[in-house]
């Protein structure tokens, strides 16, 4: 096995590692935790569906063949929220910064030029870049994981 190889292998393991652990350490509705209410984008989209029938939330990280099939299935009128956790890097206690450990990266200024190539005709209604830094502990290890949360809300024009 190569290098590149062993490190995507450890950071999928890192990611299944942290998803399990996040989403099992809340219930949904706590209050006090990151679970208490939606994510304010998910809320400012539901302001600018055209009726209210059921709504598909989908957390898929940014993978340009998926966003193509989400600006596809999109109807005229439909909305597109999306937010992407990219400039993902580790601070450790003493201060040092070293990348994340993470399978795939991106960073802000390709999310947002992503986001522009894949739904150029959109009707944009917010776009903000937003840093945001979350305490970790991997292997008894504790460090900041600090990323830039770009969310994106915008309409299909209804041609």
């Amino acid at each position: 096995m190569t290098g590149a190889h062993k490190r995507y292998d450890a950071a999928r393991r890192e990611t299944v590692r942290y998803h399990e652990e996040l989403y099992t350490s809340k219930a949904l509705g706590e209050p006090g935790s990151w679970l208490a209410r939606p994510h304010r984008l998910l809320a400012d989209a539901l302001a600018h569906l055209p009726c209210r029938g059921p709504v598909i939330a989908y957390d898929l990280g940014a993978v340009r063949s998926l966003l193509n099939r989400i600006e596809a299935a999109l109807r005229p009128g439909g909305v597109a929220a999306i937010a992407i956790v990219a400039d993902r890097f580790e601070v450790t206690e003493d201060g040092r910064r070293r990348p994340a450990l993470l399978e795939s990266e991106i960073s802000s200024r390709d999310a947002d030029r992503l986001l522009r190539e894949v739904f150029g005709g959109y009707d944009v209604i917010k776009t903000e870049r937003k840093p945001t830094e979350v305490a970790e502990t991997r292997d008894g290890e504790r460090y900041a994981l600090r990323s830039t949360l770009v969310s994106w809300l915008a309409v299909k024009p209804r041609r």
